[in-house]
């Protein structure tokens, strides 16, 4: 499913949260949006997801204006940020199955689907342990096997590696470039550059609400003259900054 935003805008108390942006995301692909606290990323998610209005502007999923297909694209979404949690006091197979119920999702269906989401994040050995007895690491997979088990055609994660180990969040990585496999349309957040170049087939760098570059992290080291995406990341802000 393809995602196409017009010239977006979020205001909060007369600041442009998010400032006029644009930009396309084709249908099977990973977009990595990069940039420091305040960029403007978290906004431009929730609004992505239907959680936050734009103040002006639109978008447009796969040919479909957001508000007049709202159910119908929300229905093919998994949208995870910050501040998500499951029920602490059921077990992380047990949160799946209601969430899986809310669904319609039919039981035999649903078995399989948990199955299939235990193994693809590794939590055969705390499934059936209580959510509030997780690590960080093995709250947030679960977090990502809820939002993934109805097998959504877009797939939304907003700085979902922050303050996860290494391992854990080479799990949620690699499962990203799994499901771009099977022809997802993924965006997620970070401010992680590594993050950002290994899974990312295209990069949207933004600072202070505006889209400042968007295009692969090769083509963005030659654009910079960077030897590394981290040292052109820094220098493009800074410029921008200066410039604005």
């Amino acid at each position: 499913m393809t995602i196409d935003i017009h010239s977006i805008s979020k205001i909060y108390e007369e600041r442009a949260v998010v400032n006029e942006l644009s930009l396309s995301v084709r249908s099977g692909e990973i977009v990595a949006l990069l940039g420091g606290n305040g960029a403007g990323k978290t906004t431009l998610l929730k609004m992505l997801s239907g959680i936050v209005a734009p103040t002006m502007g639109k978008i447009v999923i796969n040919g479909l204006d957001f508000n007049s297909g709202r159910l119908q694209i929300v229905r093919n979404m998994g949208f995870l940020t910050r501040g998500m949690s499951l029920y602490d006091r059921f077990s992380v197979y047990e949160n799946l199955e209601i969430l899986g119920r809310l669904r319609d999702i039919p039981r035999p269906i649903l078995k399989i689907k948990i199955e299939k989401m235990a193994y693809e994040l590794e939590m055969e050995s705390f499934l059936f342990r209580s959510y509030s007895k997780l690590s960080s690491g093995q709250k947030q997979r679960s977090l990502i096997a809820s939002t993934l088990l109805h097998d959504p055609e877009i797939i939304i994660l907003d700085e979902v590696t922050a303050e996860l180990d290494v391992i854990s969040s080479n799990y949620i990585m690699e499962l990203l470039r799994r499901e771009r496999g099977r022809g997802k349309t993924i965006i997620f957040s970070t401010h992680i550059v590594s993050e950002a170049e290994y899974c990312g087939d295209r990069l949207a760098i933004l600072d202070k609400g505006s889209l400042i570059a968007f295009d692969s992290a090769d083509s963005l080291k030659k654009e910079m003259n960077a030897l590394n995406l981290t040292a052109g990341f820094i220098n493009l802000v800074r410029n921008y900054r200066e410039a604005a």
